[in-house]
């Protein structure tokens, strides 16, 4: 066999024109037929005699070598087709093919990856009957009516019920129409438990949405951003300044924080007028906000609630912290013996990224405006620049941040227009420079730790040095997005390359590299059930990482280009080496200079933290009781459940319980169950005392959900019941 192939692939040889070569990630060369060449003419026209069907994957052959059927895998033997010629004469496609007129399959996308013209483009050649299959994404749940569409098929099981009614809702919608929807059910815990159970699924109760107008959390953003509209109206005209950047609001004289105060101070009856006419009638509700006598500019002594002023106070302390942080790196390079000017306009760039940012954006993702309006995380990976591919110019590939840096990392595929694109590098913009962030996961409580610039965090929070941390490195923020690499391939059987992040990690209240400002919550005893302390902030910041294989990433600090560092084919480089690259965007040679990064995201939103009076051992009891909490608030005060989540880390007296908010920038969910935090706990008692699964397990009625499939195998409703019991009883 050796011998044969190595005859095959000689090039001394005509084989190697008549099977094509080609080098696939981590298998090596693989080899084919060339269809190009090659003419496979199979024929029964002289009758079914010599020709063998298998016994069991029913597969024609025209040879038979001891009855071994030449299918791959199959185990079945070949017996002669002409005892078999019910097989041949009964077959639905054979008479189909020989008797009816054939019908093309034409299947294309449907997809938010497209262009908003070629997704209409593709709609409508598939109502007019130019297109029979469309492959969709979870955008066909929008309502999307492509007339008398007769089949839905669901390549994996709906994360809820709600999902699948959308999806097979799309089918049937004529009055004429028969609907038929098909959902395979891939080997997971998710899809297998309701495959098991379908009927909780295709029938199961649907929790209908809720607006709460009285939710202060939302209201006082709305009331910032009208604040902050009047504000930048009354600047344009008094000053003729346009506050667009974090340079122009904060790092200028006098500062946009300081004309704020001024406009604030004056009380203008216009913007008293529009609170007025905007803000909810509730009593209760406008006390709160203090309405009548502003008092929602600054937090009163005796107020827990900050006003727009406080809030505008930290954020200004983290820019111009960060600021000085890079001023100072950039000065001690110029005086460094000798001068590392390199290096130097390296630093510069870094705060003309930090100046340089949005400032709609930054005030969005700070909790200060209302951050539905505005997708201030969502990065793209840019495909324009491709022009020798004509689907280039067609898609718009866009990722949330918090997906970008797993599925948009350098080295990672994405399918889209019938294509594998491969990520080749991260974009750049002229003069401006990455913020890196050291790193550090205590090994020992589980926090991430976070540092702007060169020094690495060398003190966890928790008191323990980390130098062993769990994870550690540097990493950046690709807030430009992404570049395409000048590469696109056919997809074949196998699942595109990706290089997932890790799961997300509460870092730490206090605003990075200023710690002179602690909004760390004060921790109280629950009036009612006092084996519980909580504290609930407004400035949780929770962080996760893409090291890709534990190496990091090689990023040209020129061009962008960047790839995965895999430590089994590739030998690590020093830091500053050169490899040899070419520019994404241009396709020549580049001699930039590389660093080693990792890709990271950081944001902050409301934080709930819950330590217990009571000893807990092991994971499984630990999640088991966050995943039932979890559950119980969303049961208890109708919160949507994908709306919050939880983490954990530890203190040297055991867990502490993270629930933090996932709606972007934060909804007020977690400030509701601290301040219900007793019917939060009994719905989750009775949640898993009710249940009829096994106490050494758990299901879907109890702790399981479609977002926490990776664990599990380590939930057990009886060990989340027994904590729940001590806590109430």
């Amino acid at each position: 066999l050796e011998e044969i192939w190595e005859y095959l692939t000689s090039s001394a040889t005509p084989w190697p024109h008549l099977l094509s070569g080609e080098t696939l990630s981590k298998r090596g060369v693989v080899h084919r037929i060339n269809h190009k060449i090659w003419e496979i003419i199979p024929s029964l026209a002289g009758g079914l005699v010599d020709w063998n069907i298998c016994e069991r994957c029913w597969n024609l052959s025209a040879h038979n070598l001891n009855n071994v059927c030449p299918t791959y895998c199959c185990g079945g033997e070949l017996k002669p087709l002409d005892e078999e010629r019910t097989v041949i004469h009964n077959n639905l496609y054979r008479n189909i093919y020989l008797r009816d007129v054939p019908i093309p399959l034409r299947a294309q996308e449907h997809t938010a990856q497209w262009i908003p013209e070629k997704a209409a483009e593709v709609q409508n050649e598939f109502i007019q009957g130019k297109l029979n299959v469309l492959s969709c994404s979870t955008t066909f749940e929008l309502g999307v009516d492509v007339g008398d569409l007769q089949a839905v098929l669901m390549r994996n099981m709906p994360p809820s019920t709600a999902n699948y009614v959308q999806r097979a809702g799309r089918a049937g919608r004529r009055t004429d129409a028969v609907a038929y929807a098909l959902t395979y059910a891939q080997r997971r815990s998710h899809d297998l438990t309701h495959y098991r159970d379908p009927k909780r699924m295709v029938a199961g109760k649907i929790t209908p949405p809720i607006a709460v107008f009285s939710n202060d959390k939302i209201i006082r953003r709305h009331l910032h951003s009208v604040v902050f509209a009047a504000f930048f109206r009354w600047a344009k005209y008094k000053f003729d300044v346009d506050y667009k950047n974090l340079g122009d609001f904060f790092n200028s004289q006098p500062g946009g924080p300081e004309r704020f105060r001024h406009f604030l101070g004056e009380r203008p009856d216009d913007l008293a007028q529009a609170l007025e006419r905007i803000i909810p009638t509730d009593p209760e509700l406008r006390q709160m906000l203090q309405l009548a006598d502003w008092g929602w500019i600054a937090k009163p002594a005796e107020s827990q609630q900050e006003g727009v002023l406080d809030i505008l106070d930290l954020a200004d302390q983290e820019v111009v912290s960060e600021l000085n942080e890079f001023a100072r790196l950039e000065n001690n390079a110029k005086m460094s013996e000798p001068p590392d000017y390199t290096q130097a306009r390296a630093y510069q760039k870094i705060q003309n990224q930090i100046s340089r940012r949005a400032l709609i954006n930054f005030l969005g993702s700070h909790n200060i405006l209302p951050k539905y309006g505005f997708p201030t995380d969502v990065v793209s990976m840019q495909t324009e620049h491709l022009t020798s591919i004509p689907e280039a110019q067609q898609v718009d590939l866009q990722r949330d941040l918090r997906m970008a840096i797993s599925e948009f990392a350098p080295g990672g595929q994405i399918v889209a227009a019938k294509r594998i694109w491969y990520s080749g590098g991260i974009r750049i913009l002229p003069n401006r420079q990455w913020v890196p962030y050291q790193y550090a996961v205590c090994s020992t409580c589980q926090r991430m730790n976070i540092q702007a610039g060169e020094e690495k965090p060398i003190l966890c929070e928790c008191g323990v040095p980390l130098t062993k941390p769990s994870m550690h490195g540097t990493f950046i923020i690709p807030e430009h997005g992404f570049i395409a690499a000048n590469r696109v391939e056919s997809p074949g059987d196998a699942t595109p390359e990706r290089i997932y992040a890790s799961r997300v990690y509460f870092a730490n209240y206090a605003i990075p590299n200023d710690q002179t400002s602690n909004p760390a919550p004060d921790m109280v005893l629950d009036e009612h059930i006092r084996k519980v302390w909580k504290g609930y902030s407004r400035y949780g910041w929770l962080a996760l990482v893409n090291d890709g294989y534990k190496m990091g990433f090689r990023v040209c600090m020129q061009c962008g280009h960047a790839e995965v560092i895999d430590p089994v084919s590739i030998t690590r480089r020093k830091k500053k080496a050169g490899f040899e690259h070419k520019n994404p965007y241009s396709g020549k040679t580049c001699n930039g200079w590389v660093e080693n990064y990792h890709l990271g995201h950081r944001f902050m939103t409301d934080i709930l933290e819950l330590r217990l009076a009571l000893a807990m051992q092991g994971d499984e009891e630990i999640l088991s009781f966050l995943y039932a909490l979890l559950n119980g608030a969303s049961d208890a005060l109708d919160i949507p459940r994908q709306d919050i989540h939880g983490t954990v880390y530890y203190r040297s007296d055991g867990p502490a319980f993270i629930i933090y908010d996932d709606v972007p920038g934060g909804a007020g969910h977690v400030k509701r169950i601290h301040d219900n935090l007793t019917p939060v706990l009994d719905s989750a008692l009775k949640r898993v005392r009710d249940c009829e699964c096994g106490l050494d397990t758990s299901c879907y009625n109890c702790l399981r959900s479609y977002q926490n499939q990776f664990v599990h195998d380590q939930l057990q409703r009886g060990l989340a019941a027994g904590i729940l019991e001590n806590l109430l009883l």
